[in-house]
């Protein structure tokens, strides 16, 4: 099979997971697939150069950070493939045919955006949750997304539609995200998930979960994480999607919770900030959705809401 897929892992401070990241992805596959290791400005001065030398990948370093949204969408950009897979930095995977299964299914389904099965580890790589991630839904009282379980679908089928996806596991085509304008506008980190899944179902196509691929995710319990919440622009982000999609009645309770909780003079800096610096760029980009997706949010709440009762 020619080289089909690449993967496109973000990092900032990850130091040896890293190194055994990839050396998980490289050891457990049967076909070629591609790999761009995008450093996003670390200053722990772990040799991630070394890394990338080791196991032969393209190797991409900030000298100033972007972000995950910038840098995922940057190594879109530049992977010279047909399909990409995000993983972050601290993954394994388990199984030899994951390639063979995404580029499959990629293949039949091209305004998919694919979500992998997520498997719960502690620092130490051992499983500590009965349950695997499949995906999210999204509460559209707040726009976060609480996961979802394998609970939720007793199935035979091994490829389900879900809401959101959620895991740091998600394949696409490379046209398919270009055209959606990937994660294009966000801030740092956070809703990249809302973001890109309210997108697809817009455009009529679907979230997936393929239950067939697992892929282990180290879970950080403790403060700090590399990619540390920056709050201004975590609220950026959120009031980005909720202007973009949203309709006024949802808009004005999302805002009256976050001005309850985070104060209504600072929720109110944060809006001035973004209409006057940004404004401009967020009418236009609305302007833009609205004349390619064919449907509005009702149809993401309506898909959504088929989850929402199912605990």
């Amino acid at each position: 099979m020619d080289t089909k897929l690449t993967v496109i892992i973000p990092f900032l401070n990850e130091k040896e997971e890293v190194r055994s990241t990839v050396k998980s992805l490289r050891e457990n596959s049967d076909f070629d697939f591609e790999i761009i290791l995008i450093n996003d400005c670390s200053t722990d001065g772990y040799d991630y150069k070394k890394v990338a030398e080791d196991f032969g990948t393209k190797y991409i370093e900030h000298s100033e950070r972007m972000g995950v949204a910038a840098s995922r969408d940057e190594g879109v950009n530049k992977c010279n493939t047909e399909f990409f897979l995000f993983l972050d930095a601290h993954m394994r995977v388990y199984q030899r045919d994951w390639v063979e299964i995404l580029v499959r299914e990629l293949e039949k389904e091209r305004k998919c955006l694919f979500c992998a099965s997520t498997l719960s580890l502690d620092k130490n790589g051992v499983q500590n949750a009965d349950n695997l991630g499949y995906g999210s839904r999204i509460d559209f009282q707040d726009l976060n997304a609480p996961w979802m379980t394998d609970e939720v679908d007793n199935s035979d089928d091994r490829i389900i539609d879900i809401p959101c996806v959620m895991g740091a596991s998600y394949a696409c085509s490379k046209s398919y995200w270009l055209y959606l304008d990937g994660l294009n506008g966000l801030k740092s980190y956070g809703f990249d998930e809302q973001l890109i899944s309210i997108k697809v179902w817009l455009d009529g196509g679907r979230c997936r979960l393929l239950k067939d691929i697992k892929f282990g995710h180290i879970f950080r319990v403790a403060m700090p994480v590399p990619y540390e919440v920056r709050p201004k622009d975590f609220l950026k982000n959120l009031l980005f999607v909720t202007e973009l999609f949203l309709g006024f009645d949802m808009k004005l309770k999302i805002l009256h919770k976050y001005r309850a909780e985070c104060g209504a003079q600072y929720v109110s800096e944060i809006i001035n900030e973004l209409v006057e610096n940004e404004g401009h760029f967020i009418l236009e980009r609305k302007q833009h959705y609205n004349t390619i997706f064919p449907y509005t949010i009702e149809r993401v709440i309506d898909i959504n809401n088929r989850f929402m009762s199912q605990d």
